[in-house]
């Protein structure tokens, strides 16, 4: 299994924690209390990697934003479709 950068461990915590507080599947402060106990894991990586975590973990779970999208949006048609993809037979390589 290939190793994981620790820029997109970080980017799925941030996103996991969007999720429980956006969600409500989980009370937001027991979601986020689980999240940070299971980034203790990590201490053998060091506490700034914990820290650095722990830090995405909140940033998740309170720093996104509302963004309005125009109910016309929802009948949208790609005018692009079929320009520009390539594409290929199953068996071949693209």
């Amino acid at each position: 299994m290939p190793q994981r950068s620790v820029s997109a461990s970080v980017q799925n915590t941030v996103l996991q924690s969007a999720f429980f507080a956006l969600s409500k599947v989980l009370p937001v402060e027991d979601a986020i209390g689980y999240m940070k106990e299971k980034a203790q894991k990590f201490m053998k990586k060091g506490k700034e990697i914990v820290e650095m975590n722990e830090k995405a973990i909140d940033a998740g779970a309170t720093a996104y934003v509302k963004i309005d999208v125009p109910a016309d949006w929802a009948d949208a048609v790609d005018k692009t479709e079929g320009r520009g993809r390539r594409t290929c037979k199953a068996g071949q390589d693209g």
